[in-house]
């Protein structure tokens, strides 16, 4: 069984949060430490992705993080008595012992959209009340007075949200007298270069592009991190979606509008789908049209309230594991396992933080808790296995690493061998996350 830190129960209890993936994945996991935070954790970020050095400084310096890493070599994830894993990899909470992390799934992102499903873990932990405030740096930037900020480019692995007619929206913009500002990289760019027509800045550090957008008018974009960071900031604008669906991956924003190209019939949202709505589909006169809008009414989001004391962090002496009784009956379905395995995870947390103070029930609890998990993961890898898809595969192999490192060698330990024994290229092609 793996084993737990050993650290005085005065001190406050350590938590890793781990994003990755796209920048907007990670920008939307910041809202998520700082409830962490004020639940009374002490919160390091572990940001999992290429080119991870570049987004780390948008969270340095914030009293919300105590480090900010950017590689798996800089820390030891079981040094942590918590582990959240929001939108994105899994890879470094998962090595805390079982039952004590939390992750959030993309099935929740397209139940709840991807903000409101990073925070379920913290909600699951006490949180409540809105959204807390993005902890990001935003340093100053001059820009021009009632500038529109345009990102006109995207990931470069994901050109298909790109919309090809922002050069006519900008030229229309300058012609009213409105200052434009073209942000992105230098992947961005486009063949003729008509973002030199205008205020074009490259490469820009995530917080003083931060500060630019603050200080902006509006901001117009599409599906980008770009446009995470300008809900994160506040700021109002408009959003085009086609492939992508905007109500899982649009920001959490009251003044951020979005112009979506609805699927048609055979159509699909990506990934998920291999036929998807086209993004230049959407009108140059609808997103003008839209434009106007948005600039006759460029109110600013609403400052986040003044947010809570920090709390003395808090558990639940009356938290109760699933018995194996409750493990057997749980319905054979992923969203009965989904909950089987949250609800023991957050049992074992609030449980952990009620007895932490006495180290001997903190040693019958945490045996407790490694029961109950393996048993869990156990019971979640055989429903796995009856899917006999390649995705399932993976997950079935997961939750077997699991239980095995949860004591339950023997009986995850021949699973395991068998699972070796059955090649993924012999099962159904389906990969489809939503339902698997």
């Amino acid at each position: 069984m793996t084993s737990r830190p050993a650290r005085s129960p005065t001190d406050r209890p350590r938590c890793l949060v781990e994003a990755g993936w796209g920048i907007g994945d990670v920008i939307e996991a910041a809202p998520t430490c700082h409830a962490l935070w004020l639940l009374g954790f002490d919160v390091d970020f572990f940001v999992n992705r290429e080119n991870a050095a570049l987004v780390a400084p948008l969270f340095e310096g914030n009293p919300v993080f105590g480090r900010v890493f950017t590689s798996r070599r800089e820390f030891d994830p079981k040094a942590y008595d918590v582990g959240i894993g929001c939108f994105g990899p899994h890879q470094a909470v998962r090595r805390l012992p079982a039952g004590f992390w939390l992750s959030t799934s993309i099935r929740d992102v397209t139940r709840e959209g991807l903000a409101p499903a990073n925070l379920l873990p913290a909600r699951r932990l006490g949180h409540e009340g809105p959204s807390p405030s993005h902890p990001i740096r935003v340093e100053d930037v001059v820009a021009p007075a009632g500038c529109v900020v345009v990102h006109a480019g995207s990931d470069p692995n994901a050109r298909f949200k790109r919309w090809p007619h922002w050069e006519q929206v900008c030229d229309r913009l300058a012609r009213r007298g409105l200052p434009v500002v073209v942000v992105g990289t230098k992947d961005d760019r486009s063949a003729s270069g008509w973002e030199r027509r205008h205020d074009y800045r490259e490469d820009l550090p995530l917080p003083r592009l931060a500060g630019l957008l603050r200080s902006a008018r509006a901001y117009l974009g599409t599906d980008s991190g770009v446009s995470h960071l300008a809900g994160a900031v506040g700021t109002p604008g408009l959003i085009l979606f086609g492939p992508t669906d905007p109500r899982c991956y649009a920001p959490e924003s009251d003044v951020l509008r979005v112009l979506d190209t609805p699927p048609r019939p055979g159509e699909g949202r990506h990934p998920i789908h291999p036929t998807f709505p086209a993004i230049d589909r959407i009108d140059v006169d609808a997103v003008n049209a839209s434009i106007d809008r948005v600039l006759e009414d460029a109110r600013r989001a609403a400052p986040h309230p003044a947010p809570p004391r920090r709390d003395a962090v808090r558990g639940d002496a009356a938290a109760r594991l699933p018995s194996a009784a409750e493990i057997r009956e749980a319905p054979a379905t992923l969203d009965g396992m989904d909950e089987l395995l949250r609800r023991t995870s957050v049992t074992a947390i609030l449980g952990w933080l009620a007895r932490r103070e006495d180290p001997a029930e903190v040693a019958r609890w945490e045996r407790e808790v490694a029961r109950a998990a393996g048993r869990a993961h156990l019971r979640a890898a055989a429903v796995r296995r009856t899917l006999r898809t390649w995705i399932a595969h993976r997950r079935e192999r997961l939750h077997l690493r699991q239980a095995f490192r949860a004591g339950f060698v023997v009986q995850a330990g021949w699973r395991r061998v068998v699972h070796g024994l059955t090649p993924a290229s012999r099962l159904g092609p389906e990969n489809d996350p939503l339902r698997h």
